[in-house]
C-alpha cells in the first residue's frame, strides 16, 4: 500500500480475485439475494447481544457468560425475519466482550490490542525483521477483521498471532543489542 509497486500489486490481486469469483455464479447470487442483508444471522445475533450489553454496560454479566446474557435478553428484542436461537454464541468479539466485561472490559480489550500491535512498531525499515515486522501487522489486522465475525478471544490462533509479534520483536531487540555491541 505504501510504494507504488505495493499498490499495483494490490490493484492486481484485486482483479484476480475478481475475475476467480466469477467462475462461482452464487457468490453473486447471494448478493442479488435480498433476503441475505441480515449477515447469516449475525445481525439478529447482535441485536440481542446489544440489549444484553444495555443490561450490564459497565461492568458486565460475567467471562464467559455470554450465552446466560443472551437468553435473558432474547425475549426482550423484538424479532423481524428468522428467529436466531435461543441459545447462542456472539459471533463478535466486541459484542461477547462487552456483554461479558462490559465497557471496562471493552476498553481493556481495545487497550490490549493497541499495545499489541505496537508491539513491533520499533523495527525499523532497514531492518532485516521489517517484511516480518509487515507480516506481524498485517495479521493483526486481519485478525481484527475476523473478529467482527468470529468470537475469535477464545481461539488459539489469535493468541499465537500475538506470540508471533513477540518473537518478532524479541529479535529485533537482540539484533540491535548485537549491532550495538559491533
Amino acid at each position: 500500500i505504501f510504494s507504488p509497486y505495493g499498490r499495483k500489486q494490490l490493484v492486481a490481486m484485486a482483479a484476480a480475485g475478481l475475475l476467480a469469483s466469477l467462475a462461482l455464479p452464487s457468490v453473486w447470487l447471494r448478493f442479488a439475494d435480498p433476503t441475505q442483508g441480515g449477515g447469516n444471522g449475525r445481525y439478529a445475533i447482535w441485536t440481542i447481544a446489544w440489549e444484553a450489553f444495555r443490561t450490564h454496560w459497565l461492568a458486565g454479566s460475567g467471562a464467559g457468560d455470554f450465552r446466560d446474557a443472551y437468553t435473558a435478553a432474547f425475549f426482550k428484542v423484538y424479532q423481524s425475519g428468522e428467529t436466531p436461537p435461543i441459545v447462542q454464541d456472539s459471533h463478535n468479539m466486541i459484542a461477547s466482550t462487552s456483554v461479558e466485561l462490559g465497557l471496562i472490559g471493552l476498553l481493556i480489550l481495545f487497550v490490549a490490542w493497541f499495545f499489541q500491535f505496537r508491539t513491533v512498531s520499533a523495527i525499523p525499515r532497514t531492518s532485516r525483521l521489517f517484511d516480518l515486522r509487515l507480516a506481524a501487522e498485517a495479521s493483526m489486522i486481519g485478525l481484527c477483521f475476523t473478529a467482527l465475525t468470529l468470537d475469535v478471544l477464545y481461539f488459539k490462533y489469535l493468541w499465537i498471532g500475538f506470540m508471533i509479534a513477540v518473537l518478532i520483536r524479541n529479535a529485533s531487540v537482540c539484533e540491535q543489542a548485537s549491532r550495538r555491541e559491533a
